[in-house]
C-alpha cells in the first residue's frame, strides 16, 4: 500500500478474552510506530482500536468501546479513502475521523495475530483470525456488507493480499 492514496483491511476475528494494557490483543496490520501504522487491535476490555499513522508521523486513531464480542466470529474492517479513516464491525460503520497522508515505506511486514508494541517485544491475539484481506483502495460499505456474508473477490485487481486460512489443521 506504499504511496497509495487509499487502502483497506478486513478480516474475521474470534476474540476469546478481554484485553488490558500492556496485554492488548493484536488482530492484523502494519506497525513500525514511526511512519507506517495501519492496524486493528483489541485494547481495553472489548474495545477495538484502528490506527493509521502516515509517513509524516501524523496519527489518526479510532477507539470503539465495547465493540467486540467474545467467543464469536465477527467481521472487522478499517478503511482509508485519502480524507477519512473508517472502522466497521460486521456491516456497520462504527466510527470515522478525518485523516490525511500516505505511507511511503515498504519495509514493514503485514502481521496477523501479533504486533510489535513499544515497551514490549510483541503482543499476540488470544483468539482466531480468518479471511484477512488488504486492498489498495477504500472498500465501499456495500463491499464490506458482502464480506460479512461471503469472501473477498479474489479477482479484484486492488486486492494486495488475502489469506483464507483454509490450509493446515484447524486450531
Amino acid at each position: 500500500i506504499a504511496d497509495e492514496g487509499s487502502f483497506s483491511m478486513a478480516c474475521r476475528v474470534f476474540p476469546t478474552q478481554s484485553a488490558n494494557w500492556p496485554n492488548m490483543e493484536a488482530i492484523a496490520g502494519f506497525r513500525d510506530n514511526f511512519a507506517c501504522d495501519f492496524y486493528l487491535l483489541q485494547t481495553y476490555g472489548t474495545t477495538m482500536e484502528g490506527r493509521f499513522r502516515n509517513s509524516a508521523n501524523s496519527i489518526f486513531t479510532i477507539d470503539s468501546v465495547g465493540l467486540l464480542q467474545l467467543n464469536a466470529w465477527q467481521l472487522v474492517a478499517l478503511t482509508y479513502d485519502g480524507s477519512t479513516l473508517r472502522m466497521y464491525h460486521n456491516n456497520v460503520q462504527v466510527d470515522s475521523i478525518a485523516a490525511n497522508g500516505t505511507i511511503n515505506t515498504t519495509t514493514e511486514s503485514f502481521r496477523i495475530g501479533n504486533m510489535p508494541i513499544p515497551g514490549s517485544s510483541q503482543i499476540f491475539l488470544d483468539g482466531k483470525v480468518d479471511e484477512i484481506g488488504l486492498w489498495k483502495r477504500a472498500l465501499l460499505p456495500e463491499e464490506i456488507q458482502c464480506l460479512v456474508g461471503g469472501s473477498a473477490d479474489l479477482t479484484d485487481p486492488d486486492l494486495v493480499l488475502y489469506y483464507g486460512c483454509d490450509q493446515g489443521t484447524p486450531g
